[in-house]
């Protein structure tokens, strides 16, 4: 084998190991905030957006006693936090529009499926100037009467068909998604123990929402401006001709990883189906 491929298959190994440990999951139909980026070049950028786990289990259970942010941040951070709003990516912007008393889909991509649940609660932000704290945010139900989604190990794009309050209308809500993961071994409330049970990892996003009330006219979303999913170069840019030593070294990594990444234009295309037709 020579150096070249073995360097490959390192790397190759190192983004599995990274996709296990790092990869997990978001809430992208609604857009959370921290996802805007996907489908708006213009709103902050998040690369990490699906790892708003609380700061990690240590942190979360050892250092904070379990505490999270609302929307998934480190509970130590200074409010409003990066999730929160008023925080980095909390900017208010809503792209959907909900009436009272409907049944939603609610689409979630996970990176690297944890088992567990799916969870997911409402609050009326009736101070937009605030950020929201956990207090603020009810339970809320699914269509047929449960509380959560149970996710199955195949799981990668899961739809829940969430129920908004009856009688119920809002300006300015905000839709959280609970991933409570079940995965890790712990103590079970019998004695005994077992996988899924005690302390697990949590992730959460954060999406701004409006409810408006029955027989009420929808207003259309803003459309989702994905024409260009990165700013023009200056005119006086040259073009750059592709480096074929590169498109080599490419080809070599998918060949050898079993895997192709998409570019940021086709990622940010299938998540715009997933807007379009949730």
């Amino acid at each position: 084998m020579n150096l070249k491929l073995t360097l490959l298959l390192v790397v190759c190994l190192g983004v599995f190991i990274n996709k296990e440990v790092n990869g997990h999951g978001y809430m992208i139909h609604p857009p959370n905030r921290a996802s805007l980026w996907r489908i708006d070049w213009r709103q902050p950028s998040n690369y990490e957006d699906n790892e708003f786990f609380c700061g990690g289990t240590h942190v979360q259970y050892v250092l904070n006693g379990g505490k999270c942010g609302p929307c998934g941040d480190n509970w130590s951070d200074p409010v409003p936090r990066s999730n929160e709003n008023g925080g980095t990516y909390g900017n208010g912007l809503i792209f959907v529009n909900y009436t009272a008393g409907e049944v939603i889909p609610v689409t979630s991509i996970l990176t690297a499926n944890h088992l567990g649940s799916l969870h997911y609660s409402l609050c009326e932000l009736t101070d937009p100037s605030q950020p929201e704290t956990e207090e603020c945010f009810k339970p809320l139900r699914l269509a047929d009467g449960t509380a959560s989604t149970q996710l199955n190990v195949r799981d990668y794009q899961v739809i829940s068909l969430v129920k908004l309050p009856d009688d119920f209308a809002c300006d300015r809500c905000v839709l959280r998604w609970h991933y409570r993961t079940g995965n890790s071994w712990g103590d079970c409330p019998d004695g005994s123990g077992g996988v899924g049970c005690g302390d697990q990892e949590v992730f959460r996003s954060c999406a701004d929402i409006r409810i408006l009330p029955k027989d009420s006219d929808v207003p259309n979303p803003p459309e989702v401006p994905v024409v260009s999913t990165e700013p023009p170069p200056p005119p006086s840019q040259p073009p750059v001709e592709p480096d074929s030593s590169e498109e080599t070294d490419s080809e070599e990594y998918e060949l050898v990883c079993h895997y192709k990444p998409k570019s940021r234009k086709t990622h940010v295309e299938d998540v715009k189906k997933i807007l379009l037709n949730p």
